[in-house]
């Protein structure tokens, strides 16, 4: 599998993708759990679904492993905070665990990711370094 290049056009729209993505998914959750949902609440979902959408342009400028694995941890994050509201409609604390699970799994791959980009980073600069010196 190849990862994409950077200034790559996917990158723009997956960013997109990801934030609309979460943005459903927190809108949906409240929805299907038939909580009441205020403008304020939707403008705060709209600014917290940036973030991954952010992380997921950040492959444009270079940063691709960084970017697949916060998609990978957005996509996985989305799915268990859709499964928990799904398996408790009861309503209660669902809401409140979905989105905790959510950022675990989000922060998790996104942390994972920002160590290999730094591992990968480290190597490409000891291989540019050991070119200069020989």
């Amino acid at each position: 599998m190849k990862i994409l290049e950077k200034r790559s056009q996917l990158w723009i729209y997956a960013a997109v993708l990801m934030s609309i993505l979460l943005f459903f998914s927190i809108v949906g959750s409240r929805i299907l759990l038939e909580q009441q949902l205020l403008l304020r609440q939707i403008l705060a979902f709209l600014c917290i679904a940036l973030i991954p959408g952010l992380f997921a342009l950040l492959g444009y400028f270079g940063a691709r492993f960084f970017s697949l694995l916060a998609i990978i941890g957005n996509v996985l994050g989305c799915g268990y905070m859709l499964f928990i509201v799904f398996m408790t409609k009861d309503g209660g604390w669902a809401d409140l665990t979905s989105f905790a699970g959510y950022f675990v799994i989000f922060g998790f791959f996104t942390v994972i990711g920002l160590v290999v980009e730094t591992i990968y980073f480290g190597i490409k600069r000891l291989r540019r370094f050991g070119r200069k010196r020989k």
